[in-house]
């Protein structure tokens, strides 16, 4: 997951997210192969999922946008169409921390990421 914020300051960490067990020591000689700036993370389809997307809400997001304001600032959170940040529980998230979420249609986010 990479996230770009409107000011174009990299504020959020990227996050990976590998095929595979979490639990097995194996996985973290692979998370040494990446900078201590990226998140490295391992779940059975190798994808972002509801659970995924909560805690990199809770994780990555909000500690980064929210230590340069208040909690009570509002932003704008734009993501992908996929059901995994789609559920209720998400956008309950998102507006716990005062953030709107705007979903980009499907085939449109590499129109909108870093030059």
């Amino acid at each position: 997951m990479l996230t770009a914020c409107a000011d174009g300051i990299l504020r959020v960490n990227p996050l990976l997210i590998f095929r595979g067990d979490p639990d097995l020591s194996a996985y973290d000689e692979e998370k040494k192969q990446y900078g201590p700036r990226v998140r490295v993370i391992f779940n059975s389809k190798a994808y972002s999922n509801e659970d995924v997307t909560l805690q990199w809400i809770n994780i990555d997001l909000v500690p980064a946008v929210v230590s340069g304001g208040t909690r009570d600032d509002p932003r704008l959170v734009a993501l992908d169409v996929f059901a995994g940040q789609k559920t209720a529980s998400v956008l309950r998230a998102i507006r716990s921390y005062n953030m709107v979420a705007a979903f980009i249609p499907e085939g449109y986010t590499g129109l909108i990421l870093l030059e």
